[in-house]
């Protein structure tokens, strides 16, 4: 008997099978790729079945937005950062903590930066602890100021502003 003749034979049956567990397992372009000659096979002896079935496997449409999980990514950056501030708390000596400093420390500024209006907790940490201007100069004196009493040095106005 003729494999043409009759579109559902065993070896028909064997083929779909093979298919069927293949893109169960890897996916439709993936089992392509792995299984070229079963592919083509089908789809010139069993195209309606193939056709069919694949689109039953096809990925629904995802809506921007909902592929990356924001909540558990903002949660991820604010202990990250948290943790960075609580160990810099008593450290004068660094630079400016500006937002885009704290962005920085955590080497994911970038995504953050895109993001920011999906990561309103790493929004609301780097808006509260975001230094300014005035700050950082008063930071600058204050380490100043602790630097010339251990060392016993004048402590004048122009000392300071110097230093």
């Amino acid at each position: 008997m003729d494999v043409h003749s009759n579109p559902i034979t065993n070896f028909t049956i064997l083929h779909r099978k093979k298919w069927l567990g293949l893109i169960k397992q890897n996916g439709i372009k993936p089992a392509r790729l792995l299984n070229a000659a079963l592919y083509a096979w089908l789809y010139r002896n069993d195209t309606i079945w193939l056709l069919e079935t694949n689109q039953a496997f096809h990925q629904k449409y995802i809506p921007q937005g909902t592929k990356v999980d924001w909540h558990s990514r903002d949660v991820f950056f604010v202990k990250k950062l948290i943790r960075l501030n609580n160990d810099l708390l008593w450290n004068l000596d660094s630079p400016r903590r500006s937002a885009n400093w704290w962005m920085k420390q955590i080497s994911h500024a970038s995504t953050i930066e895109k993001n920011l209006n999906t990561l309103p907790l790493t929004k609301l940490f780097l808006k509260r602890y975001s230094e300014s201007i005035d700050c950082y100069q008063i930071r600058r004196i204050s380490r100043t100021l602790i630097k010339i009493q251990l060392e016993h040095k004048n402590n004048h106005r122009c000392c300071v502003l110097r230093l």
